[in-house]
């Protein structure tokens, strides 16, 4: 048999082989699943993240709100309006940051003082507002609090919630 014969039917078997090969079906899903499980992966772990993030936001909303309620009746016991706050949380309240303002506007102008009589002649409104936050740790981005994330203020900026609620006292 020549070497031109044998190189030919080697040729032909291998040709045969791929042939064999691309019509097979046997790994295609096992390979699609390697491909495209991390993907899942990645994206099922940010629907958590975010949602994660949106719950502390409404439960912030809810500890405001219960601290403005309180305030309503106290308005001038910041502590207790900040203890009534830290007591509600259900969590670790370390990173809770509670603040509260009392504050007076007319009816058509912005806050004054509220010994001051409205120059309008209206009556003056008294409010409170409390204002709640908290540093998030998010699970993709790097904690602001090591030195490599100083470059990285986005990150910092995205990693605090907070929310306010304002009502009238009087």
């Amino acid at each position: 048999m020549s070497m031109k014969a044998t190189i030919l039917r080697c040729t032909a078997r291998l040709a045969a082989a791929l042939c064999r090969a691309a019509r097979s079906r046997s790994g295609v899903a096992s390979t699609e699943f390697a491909l495209m499980a991390p993907v899942f992966v990645v994206m099922t772990l940010g629907v958590i993240d975010i949602g994660n993030a949106v719950f502390h936001k409404f439960d912030l909303n809810a500890l405001a709100r219960i601290g403005a309620e309180y305030g309503v009746a106290n308005s001038s016991d910041s502590d207790g309006i900040k203890t009534v706050v830290l007591n509600a949380a259900k969590r670790d309240n370390s990173t809770l940051t509670v603040e509260s303002l009392v504050f007076c506007e007319c009816e058509y102008q912005q806050a004054q003082s509220c010994s001051v009589s409205c120059a309008d002649g209206s009556t003056i409104r008294k409010y409170i507002k409390v204002s709640v936050t908290e540093f998030y740790h998010p699970l993709f981005l790097p904690d602001p609090e090591k030195p490599e994330a100083d470059k990285y203020t986005f990150f910092q900026e995205i990693t605090h919630l907070g929310s306010e609620v304002t009502l009238r006292i009087e």
